[in-house]
């Protein structure tokens, strides 16, 4: 049996995350025995770890006044634990990840989760924290990626080439697919009729989303075809966000778009689509595109992280930071109906063929026994 260390910021519902569930629903229990080590008090996900028999530990590593008995707790569960390989999961997880790696003599392995194109997106803490990975890395054993972009991106600042593999998201092909019913029921949750075209986004509020350049591009979009309306769900996608509420008002499209909030089932929305869009300037290997796929979805991605890789030919990429091309990309996708449903099941099949989750998981643990049997 091999003892797996996880080591993560928190268990909200991000696609980092959602991936790390997903991956340890599926793993070989009779090989592995995995358990989390959560650094905060986020723990949106833990309970569906609970029910799958995976222990986790919490902490509060992000309050300060508990930081240094929280840190002791944290080294000192891992050490009892006694893995034999300890995996950081995003950037704060792969320092503590470290950490925890002076304490038990275990395989150590980083995991990177995103992109990385401008510093500035990202707060100064989470810079230094970026480039202290990368000086630690050279400690790893080695360091598995999301992305490809995302490998030769984070290898140019300084993250040890050494041993380093990428492993793309899996996606549940039982969970996420088309249901006539769910999209009925969404559909009419939403008021939406048959004619309208309904065109989604699903993810935290963050200016690396493109929230505002969607927003600029639907503009465009609506004024030459009226039907369409944009469906928008995730963390902080709500009616209290003034923020967002502003920019929606700057383009007079309160009556066009719909606020969801955070979705606990998006399995049950997406399939009510009939176009997803992703107007990210920064990702890894998007979650929520593939799940879209997954549903028979279509999706316009910008050229950012794996996207491109992951719709292949069976959607539009355009460059990021670009409402117009965007706007035209949405355009000229729906202007045929038919075109929307072949590409929706192209979109299916690719993800049946390159990117379901057992071939994934398959990737890991064929990863995680290697490393451990590595002298």
């Amino acid at each position: 049996m091999i003892k797996l260390a996880f080591i993560i910021t928190g268990l909200g519902r991000g696609g980092a995350e959602r991936m790390l569930l997903k991956l340890l629903s599926s793993i070989d229990r009779n090989r592995f025995e995995p358990r989390i080590f959560c650094l905060t008090t986020i723990d949106d996900l833990k309970p569906e770890f609970d029910s799958l028999g995976i222990k986790v530990y919490t902490y509060q590593l992000n309050r300060p006044v508990l930081a240094i008995i929280s840190l002791w707790r944290f080294l000192k569960d891992c050490g009892q634990f006694a893995p034999h390989l300890i995996q950081g999961w995003m950037y704060h997880g792969n320092i503590f990840a470290w950490l925890a790696h002076k304490r038990c003599p275990a395989k150590l392995l980083f995991g990177i989760r995103a992109s990385l194109y401008d510093f500035n997106f990202e707060r100064r803490l989470t810079q230094w924290i970026i480039r202290l990975g990368g000086y630690l890395s050279t400690s790893s054993d080695g360091i598995i990626y999301v992305s490809t972009v995302a490998r030769h991106q984070h290898e140019l600042i300084g993250y040890t080439p050494k041993e380093s593999i990428t492993i793309a998201n899996g996606f549940d092909l039982e969970k996420f697919k088309e249901n006539s019913d769910f999209r009925l029921d969404y559909r009419q949750r939403l008021q939406l009729l048959d004619t309208h075209i309904a065109i989604g986004f699903f993810a935290r509020f963050h200016k690396l989303k493109g929230f505002k350049d969607l927003l600029q591009a639907f503009a465009v979009v609506h004024k030459k075809n009226p039907q369409t309306k944009l469906i928008l769900a995730g963390q902080q996608i709500d009616d209290q966000n003034a923020q967002l509420q502003e920019t929606i008002a700057h383009y007079k499209l309160q009556q066009h778009v719909l606020l969801l909030g955070q979705l606990t089932h998006p399995e049950h929305c997406l399939p009510a689509l009939d176009l997803f869009v992703s107007p990210s300037l920064q990702e890894g290997f998007p979650n929520v595109v593939g799940e879209a796929m997954a549903c028979g979805v279509p999706c316009v991605v910008t050229d950012v992280g794996d996207s491109a890789l992951a719709v292949g030919e069976t959607g539009i990429v355009v460059p990021p930071n670009d409402p117009q091309a965007l706007a035209q990309a949405i355009l000229k996708i729906i202007e045929h109906p038919d075109t929307l449903h072949s590409l929706g099941g192209q979109a299916r099949r690719r993800i049946e063929t390159k990117f379901s989750l057992p071939t994934i998981v398959k990737e890991y643990e064929t990863a995680y026994i290697n490393f451990v049997e590595k002298a």
